[in-house]
């Protein structure tokens, strides 16, 4: 499975989100929040926006527990939307069979302006194997 590039997600972003904006907002660059390091995103961090009305990141889940809390990066509220797409698979191998992990976005914290993921396997909480990445889209 070929999974789409940081670059490939931004591309989209610019060009066919803010296609259908551009009359909405004065420069849709200065609505998107990009970032990189988690601890960069968290509220008043160096990769974080007030005013951006979209943040776009990677991230890694640790595998050490079944839940994990990211920094989104830009300002969350009640409505907010926030999705991922893995970019390396994630799976548990515990037992005799490979059982893939289904990461679940949780919660969204409007205090923190943060996301949990969860991780299942047949629709009960488990931890994956190893850790795992993913590129996130928030909406605020």
């Amino acid at each position: 499975m070929k999974f789409p590039t940081e670059k490939a997600i931004k591309t989209y972003v610019d060009t066919e989100i803010a296609s259908g904006t551009s009359a909405n907002v004065s420069s849709i660059s200065n609505n998107i929040q990009s970032s990189s390091t988690d601890g960069n995103a968290i509220t008043g961090g160096t990769e974080y926006s007030a005013t951006a009305n979209i943040a776009s990141g990677s991230r890694t889940f640790n595998s050490t527990n079944n839940a994990n809390t990211f920094n989104a990066g830009i300002d969350l509220g009640t409505n907010s939307i926030v999705t991922i797409t893995l970019t390396s698979p994630a799976i548990n191998d515990s037992g005799p069979t490979d059982y893939d992990i289904q990461p679940v976005v949780s919660e969204i914290n409007t205090t923190n302006n943060t996301f949990t993921i969860k991780t299942y396997v047949f629709g009960s909480i488990f931890s994956p194997s190893t850790n795992f990445t993913f590129y996130f889209m928030a909406i605020k």
